[in-house]
C-alpha cells in the first residue's frame, strides 16, 4: 500500500470511528518519512505539508479535522508525483 492510500485508508477509519491513538501513530510515522523524504528529493511543498500534518497530529491529536489534514497531505503528494 502507498502512503497516499494508506493515509486515505486511516482518514476513512477515523471518520468510521476507528481508536484515535493507533491511526494517530500511524500517521506520525508516514508524515515523518514523507516530510524527510521529499526534502531529501527536492519537493519542498510535500516535504512541508508532511511536516505540518506531523505538528497537527502532536499539538492537537483529537481535533475533528485529522482526517481532513491527512487529506491535504494526500492532495499534495498526487500533485507533486
Amino acid at each position: 500500500m502507498t502512503d497516499p492510500e494508506a493515509l486515505e485508508e486511516i482518514a476513512s477509519d477515523l471518520e468510521a470511528g476507528a481508536q484515535r491513538a493507533q491511526a494517530q501513530q500511524q500517521i506520525l510515522r508516514i508524515a515523518h518519512g514523507l516530510a524527510g523524504a521529499g526534502g531529501t528529493f527536492g519537493f519542498a511543498r510535500m516535504s512541508n505539508c508532511a511536516t505540518e500534518l506531523e505538528e497537527f497530529v502532536s499539538d492537537v491529536p483529537d481535533s475533528p479535522d485529522l482526517a481532513e489534514a491527512c487529506r491535504t497531505l494526500i492532495a499534495e503528494i498526487r500533485a507533486t508525483v
